[in-house]
């Protein structure tokens, strides 16, 4: 039947033609207003949390929200066999919007008073040669005053590597929802997006089909980055924070090293005896995650108080603070 002639009567093939195109244009449509339609669902504007970290150790998707398929395998993260992380995933017959954003307590607020000047993560082409080009967007869906970084990212094929986003480079975010002004949009940001998306930089991202990967989300305000962390040298490390803080008693502590090398984490009490020593050793460069149970070397439950966390590496120390609450 030539489908392509519209004098001619339409048989169950040409229905079926039909309905899939309805099919994809409406859910096309459903993926690219996806952000404002969470509009009416976002929280109350209050973080960001300095030195969140997000490793999808839990085997959650952590709050995401996708008009593509999104889950979390359990295994094939950054940190290997038994580490998680988000999958984003269009098949190959149904290629469309590929990306995905949240809008819990620990993304939101006000990122200048926070501090956080940084977003550093990793990204995966897990099924290899997808030609992604993943941006960051952040802002306010609600009050329409949303932002894109110019800047893609092409994640390696069926590997993680890390990237980082200069929320301070102004001149390389292209407004996709608003007219309001940037420093305005990061003041309140109710959402932070994750998509593939190909210049020139509007709302409807372009479509694609396969499979990306997202792990270790850290929101920092390290001036460093990803490219100088990979420079020879000294070892240059981060102490990224605990999460949750106060620890409720249990915590994941996480670590971000920019060369591979000997490192010791340790929790300290307020007096300065060690408490707890969490990992001494050897580690390879990037982000990494160290879960304290609140217990310290003898198995025995840590008081509630104020502990102090101490990442050494060579000479180099950095301490935060880190409360407990039972």
């Amino acid at each position: 039947m030539d489908l392509s002639c519209p004098s001619r009567p339409a048989g169950p093939a040409a229905i079926v033609v039909h309905a899939l195109s309805a099919v994809t244009l409406l859910l096309a449509t459903a993926s690219a207003v996806t952000l404002l339609l969470a509009a009416a669902a976002a929280p109350s504007i209050a973080g960001p949390t300095f030195g969140f970290f997000e490793d999808f150790s839990d085997g959650t998707t952590a709050g995401f929200i996708s008009g593509a398929m999104i889950s979390n395998p359990g295994t094939g993260g950054v940190g290997g066999d038994g580490d998680g992380f988000l999958r984003i995933a269009r098949p190959d017959s149904f290629p469309g919007f590929v990306g995905a954003f949240n809008l819990s307590p620990d993304y939101i607020g006000n990122y200048l008073a926070a501090g956080v000047t940084r977003i550093i993560f990793q990204l995966n082409d897990i099924e290899g040669d997808q030609a992604f080009e993943i941006h960051l967007a952040i802002g306010n869906g609600v009050n329409f005053n949303f932002w894109q970084y110019n800047t893609g990212f092409s994640p390696p094929e069926q590997s993680w590597e890390g990237f980082k986003v200069d929320l301070t480079d102004s001149l390389n975010f292209t407004q996709i929802i608003g007219t309001a002004n940037y420093t305005l949009a990061l003041t309140s940001v109710d959402r932070v997006l994750w998509r593939h998306d190909l210049a020139p930089y509007v709302f409807m991202p372009d479509a694609i089909a396969g499979q990306v990967g997202l792990d270790r989300i850290v929101l920092t305000g390290d001036a460093a980055g990803i490219a100088e962390w990979a420079a020879p040298g000294a070892i240059r490390l981060e102490l990224l924070g605990a999460r949750p803080n106060p620890a409720r008693p249990g915590t994941t502590i996480g670590a971000n090293l920019g060369e591979s090398g000997q490192i010791r984490l340790t929790i300290v009490s307020a007096a300065g005896r060690i408490v707890r020593e969490l990992y001494a050793g050897a580690l390879g460069a990037g982000a990494h995650a160290f879960p304290w149970d609140g217990r310290d070397s003898r198995g025995a439950e840590v008081s509630a108080g104020v502990y102090f966390i101490e990442l050494k590496a060579g000479e180099r120390l950095e301490v935060g603070r880190l409360a407990v609450i039972r």
